[in-house]
């Protein structure tokens, strides 16, 4: 196909080549606020008050069914697709079963924040105080969670050595999820098999119970998510009897048609296709405080339907164009309430739903089609912040598409993600998938990887590398807390840089380990409190396992665990290794007094240790050799231990805007770095210090700490002091 070359600027007053229709629903969704919805709060916590005695997996999803029973629908004069999360507009449904306590602690500031307020009435507010709250105060998932975990996984967790929440928001949903077998199969198909697994289950299994309580739970998510369908088609049917012109009236029986069928049935067409998807991602959206529910190989997934109808006449590239406009539309309705804290190291799109887009099959073939256009093109027109679009790319790509995607990238119209297939699927081959499976893979979140058939939130828990060695050089105790637990401890000795990492690969493991041990308690809580029905119900393995995700029964299962501030890990390292062991120009004794002075009197010091030292990210090997090590070492160390669902631990390099977050409760560092600076970003080098790499410069930028970060990029004027590191930690502590 023709590629265009053009540069479009497109405001939100234009929005060249979207038609009047979409340029109204586009200017809506821009201009309306976020508000919170207490639909979905109160039918769970209703139906959990009504049946005390019920599995948790009963009790979630029977609440699926009240809340789509409970919730007001309308159908907008210009909608084709139809269906909502919640009453308003741009809503976010509240999980207090999951986490309470900001919920108690914020409800007042909602509205106030000045990073992604949402609007809360007064009538709001009091019946959360008194219908919903006081119920799940201190009593949620997380407050179970951390009521099991030991002193020292605690003492670690507030001193920010780790952070083991993600599974409570985020990362929970991270999935291979088949939207396929919907569109296939229906979820009456998906009822009936349930049904046929319940009856065929031996009395002998000694889980009988278990599962059959399981396949329960699947019968009546699948039947909430048809239910919710054939209330839009009962509205569609009653409005066409009332429409404005005789060609509304039409369309609204077409929707009552195609609502009356998917998700409940299988999918025939393109349009039926877009909304039985868009049904089933609202019912994943609703269950275990979703944030980022992967879209999926939305390209591979629809082209079938596009085929066929374009083949049968059935539609035009223009009309297919348009619904995928309007259900990218409807994405950017979708949002997600978080702590205040998050809102202090996140940028606006903290629904993050993730589309793949390219690669190739599962014979290796190039699997690019036109739909996967249609989504390019899509995205270029709307210029919106959703979905996030990840592009898999390989050496067969066409070179059509790859132009398109690098326009894309290059004219402002939306955040593009490309991933290179072939180290990926390597790695995923070498951990034990099937190529095939690797071959599928997609991604979600941010820019987390995940096989066909796989179960795992890979960015479950952050490692915080510079704390460990902070602690490490203070005799296991941190430098700088901002809960009660610094203390000041003698300088250890060593006579060699190979017996200082000998001992701090120590330090390294009894942080990671303990890690481990309050990731199983996570597992262990998921499993018992938060099981999750509806996303079981489309991820492979689960009906033939008979087991919730949650308890280990998709095909395929791994957690991923991040270290963050690799590159400051390794500059600190190798200042320490040259200055004090190799050159001797430093006692240890010398360095970690400058760094619990935070420098303050040693600032050529700092400038020796910041700019005549070696940093990772140059081409050194003394460095790469010293980051290979760590690399290589903690995923031995993962590799030793199986999670709480029997899968295994891998390790991530991926920090999203933990480095910003992690660096704000880390002292002074041995590279030069001052207290509270951000810490070095993913697996790459620290911010400026690449000066020999492929992006860098001939100058040293501006120091970027995150002072700087929250003060002009965030929220200006906020933190005029340069070492105000307690009101930042106060801010963003609810991330730990």
């Amino acid at each position: 196909m023709a590629i265009a070359t053009a540069t479009k600027t497109i405001s939100e007053n234009e929005t060249e080549t979207l038609s009047p229709r979409l340029q109204g629903l586009r200017k809506r969704v821009v201009r309306t606020p976020q508000e919170i919805s207490l639909v979905r709060a109160l039918a769970v916590t209703d139906i959990i008050k009504a049946n005390p005695d019920q599995p948790r997996g009963i009790q979630l999803a029977l609440g699926l069914k009240e809340t789509f029973r409970r919730l007001p629908i309308t159908i907008g004069d210009e909608e084709r697709i139809v269906g909502a999360l919640t009453e308003k507009f741009k809503g976010a449904v509240l999980c207090p079963e999951v986490k309470s306590e900001f919920l108690i602690k914020e409800l007042d500031d909602f509205g106030e924040r000045e990073q992604m307020p949402f609007l809360v009435s007064e009538e709001e507010k009091q019946q959360l105080r008194q219908e919903i709250l006081p119920y799940w105060d201190k009593n949620s998932a997380l407050d179970d969670m951390l009521s099991r975990q030991s002193q020292e996984t605690l003492f670690n967790r507030r001193n920010a050595v780790y952070v083991i929440t993600q599974d409570f928001g985020g990362a929970a949903h991270l999935a291979h999820i088949n939207y396929r077998k919907v569109l296939e199969e229906g979820f009456s198909g998906i009822i009936q098999q349930a049904e046929a697994a319940r009856a065929g289950l031996p009395e002998t299994d000694h889980d009988v119970e278990e599962k059959r309580s399981f396949y329960q739970t699947i019968i009546l998510s699948a039947e909430a998510v048809t239910e919710f369908a054939g209330r839009y088609s009962q509205l569609a049917l009653d409005l066409a009897c009332s429409a404005a012109s005789e060609v509304r009236a039409q369309e609204l029986r077409y929707i009552s048609e195609i609502t009356s069928r998917v998700p409940a049935r299988p999918a025939r067409t393109f349009r039926e296709a877009v909304q039985g998807f868009w049904f089933t991602y609202l019912a994943l959206m609703n269950v275990g405080a979703a944030q980022e529910v992967p879209m999926g190989r939305l390209d591979q997934i629809l082209y079938p339907y596009y085929l066929h109808d374009i083949e049968e006449g059935k539609i035009t590239r223009h009309e297919a164009l348009e619904l995928i406009e309007e259900l990218f539309i409807k994405f950017n309705q979708l949002t997600f309430l978080g702590e205040k804290g998050t809102t202090q190291v996140q940028d606006g799109n903290t629904m993050r739903p993730t589309l793949t887009v390219g690669g190739v099959d599962g014979a290796g073939n190039d699997a690019n089609n036109e739909v996967g256009f249609l989504i390019l093109d899509a995205t270029d027109n709307l210029r919106l912040i959703r979905p996030n679009i990840a592009v898999r790319l390989h050496p067969d790509s066409p070179v059509p598409f790859a132009k398109r995607v690098i326009e894309l990238m290059t004219n402002g119209g939306n955040v593009i993600e490309v991933f290179n297939d072939e180290p990926i699927i390597e790695g995923f081959t070498r951990r034990g998938f099937p190529i095939e499976v690797g071959r599928d893979y997609i991604v979600g979140g941010c820019v987390q990887q995940t096989p066909a058939s796989t179960y795992g939130p890979n960015c479950s828990a952050h490692l915080n590398g510079p704390k460990l060695l902070e602690m490490f050089l203070n005799g296991g105790k941190p430098m700088l807390s901002y809960t009660g637990d610094e203390q000041d401890l003698p300088v250890p000795q060593y006579d060699s840089y190979k017996e200082f990492w000998g001992r701090f690969k120590e330090q390294l493991r009894s942080g990671t380990e303990s890690m481990i041990e309050g990731m199983y308690q996570v597992g262990e809580t998921h499993h018992r409190l938060l099981p999750n029905p509806i996303l079981s119900a489309v991820i492979d393995g689960t009906l033939e396992n008979g087991k919730d995700i949650k308890a280990g029964g998709a095909r395929y299962n791994f957690t991923g665990m991040t270290l963050v501030g690799l590159g400051t890990t390794v500059d600190s390292l190798a200042a320490i290794r040259e200055v004090v062991f190799e050159k001797r120009t430093h006692s240890l004794g010398e360095i970690v007094k400058w760094i619990k002075a935070d420098f303050e009197g040693y600032e050529p010091q700092r400038q020796m240790l910041l700019n005549r030292t070696p940093k990772f990210g140059n081409g050194d090997p003394k460095t790469d050799e010293i980051a290979k090590e760590i690399v290589d070492w903690l995923a031995e160390t993962f590799s030793e231990h199986r999670t709480y669902r029997g899968g295994s631990y891998g390790l991530g390099l991926h920090s999203e805007t933990f480095h910003i977050a992690l660096g704000a409760i880390v002292a002074a560092s041995a590279d030069g770095r001052q207290a509270g600076e951000m810490l070095s970003p993913g697996v790459g080098p620290t911010s400026g210090m690449d000066r020999k790499g492929p992006t860098a410069r001939n100058h040293r930028p501006p120091e970027c700490t995150l002072r700087y970060f929250l003060q002009y990029a965030l929220q200006p004027n906020s933190f005029p002091n340069p070492r105000a590191c307690g009101t930042i930690w106060r801010h963003i502590e609810s991330l730990f």
